[in-house]
């Protein structure tokens, strides 16, 4: 895929509004709030945030720390963050990142849903 393909994709895929769950009100729901692809990633500084964060690293090398624990990051790693934890990502030699953030659904039973 090239970056201006990448970059049209984005911006179609952004305007979307989908939902990944059941409709009933027992099931955990949640909206795409965005995505992107950050081509080189450094580093970034402790934050945090109200929505679910999934990431996969395309390529590179570097390592990812949440609540204090530091994992390593190598290219097909795939990580989350939940709302509300501190975490950080850094790379010396930069990382190529794929990620989606999600919100939940209002009133969904977000409870269940467990960092692993």
């Amino acid at each position: 895929m090239t970056e201006d393909n990448f970059i049209f994709a984005t911006r179609i895929l952004n305007d979307y509004n989908r939902r990944l769950g059941e409709e009933d009100s027992d099931a955990v729901a949640f909206r795409i709030y965005n995505w992107g692809l950050v081509w080189q990633h450094y580093d970034n500084p402790v934050h945090r945030h109200s929505f679910y964060e999934i990431c996969y690293v395309l390529d590179g090398d570097g390592e990812y720390e949440d609540d204090e624990i530091t994992y390593k990051l190598e290219s097909g790693s795939l990580f989350a963050s939940l709302p509300g934890h501190w975490h950080q990502i850094r790379s010396r030699t930069g990382l190529q990142l794929f990620f989606c953030r999600l919100r939940s659904r209002r009133g969904a039973d977000v409870a269940r849903v467990k960092a692993v």
